[in-house]
């Protein structure tokens, strides 16, 4: 029998392992195993180690994603979870500013603002209790990336160093709607007033 070469340490995708945290903790809901229950301790715990000791890195997406799988996953991950989720929301707050008039960047020391890193951060936000922020992120969103002849939502914007946007980005990604639509359902809008319906709220109507 051929031996078994080892996985080379280099490279190593952070959000992959949210994804495949969500997959186990899937498998787990549908079949319960004491096995399957220490693989999701065990791969939760280790990502923070592999990750040289952190549970963030330069992506907002990435981190929301892993705290999406973490908050699901509730005591399933052990200590991971209450240790995690703090730090990571607190970095989500600090993606947002008001360059673009609002949002949350793709990643840091960047000049884009995506739709895949504000549609997981709001659902994240909005499932930690934190709806008047998600709200925030899900309306600039819908004002900002929603094509107002389509109704979808492009990738993101390009924002210059005078905080305008300078530059829309056009492409339309079906990710880019998934994440969007789970904002806007973890963050349903106010009642309508005599303002008129928000960008947001429209979003239910199309």
């Amino acid at each position: 029998m051929a031996r078994r070469v080892p996985a080379k340490p280099f490279p190593w995708h952070y959000w992959w392992q949210a994804h495949l945290l969500d997959c186990l903790i899937d498998a787990q809901l549908r079949r319960p195993a004491q096995h399957k229950a220490t693989a999701i301790a065990a791969l939760a715990r280790t990502v923070r180690l592999r990750n040289a000791g952190s549970w963030l890195n330069r992506y907002y997406d990435d981190i929301a994603w892993l705290g999406l799988a973490l908050q699901r996953a509730g005591t399933l991950v052990g200590r991971a979870g209450p240790a995690a989720l703090p730090v990571i929301t607190a970095r989500l707050h600090e993606g947002w500013t008001e360059g673009g008039g609002g949002g949350l960047w793709w990643r840091r020391d960047d000049d884009f603002k995506a739709a895949p890193a504000n549609g997981p951060a709001a659902i994240l936000l909005a499932r930690d209790g934190q709806k008047a922020f998600a709200a925030a992120i899900t309306d600039w969103v819908a004002e900002t990336l929603v094509d107002p002849d389509s109704g979808l939502v492009r990738d993101g914007v390009r924002v210059g160093p005078d905080g305008n946007v300078r530059a829309v980005e056009p492409a339309v990604y079906t990710y880019c709607q998934g994440v969007h639509l789970g904002a806007v359902s973890s963050s349903p809008p106010a009642t309508a007033t005599s303002a008129g319906p928000t960008a947001r709220s429209r979003c239910w109507t199309r």
